[in-house]
């Protein structure tokens, strides 16, 4: 199952980390800091860059597209799109240090992506609006 040029197809953005992932247990977590992911990826970018494949997972006929809590089949074509990288280069540079004074937008998409109809997608700007208000 292929996709045209010019074909509208929808999907489901992904990211993967490069390393894998591990999971831990209720009483590992209890153990370990709210903001233990921080300290690791600080303590990670050190040695080696953190990084996260970027895959699209393409719908089929029938996916529900509009409620991201269905999971779809792991058969699904995913195309690789791109990576984050994150190795702490830039830390100092003045929009990093201004990040915090931004909001993002899940809606502001580049040409040739379209947002879908899902309502949870949709209520996001509203939310990151209040947060950005919070931390002011």
């Amino acid at each position: 199952n292929s996709v045209q040029q010019g074909e509208t197809v929808a999907g489901k953005w992904i990211f993967e980390p490069v390393a894998g992932t591990a999971g831990l247990s209720a009483s590992e977590l209890a153990n370990l800091s709210d903001d233990f992911l921080k300290a690791e990826l600080l303590e990670r970018i050190k040695t080696q860059p953190a990084q996260w494949n970027l895959y699209i997972q393409l719908a089929e006929m029938g996916d529900e597209i509009n409620d991201p809590t269905v999971i779809w089949p792991e058969t699904r074509q995913r195309l690789l799109v791109g990576q984050v990288r994150i190795n702490g280069e830039r830390d100092s540079d003045p929009q990093v240090q201004q990040c915090d004074k931004g909001i993002f937008n899940p809606l502001l998409l580049p040409k040739g992506i379209t947002a879908s109809a899902d309502p949870i997608l949709n209520a996001r700007t509203a939310a990151y609006v209040e947060s950005f208000i919070r931390r002011q």
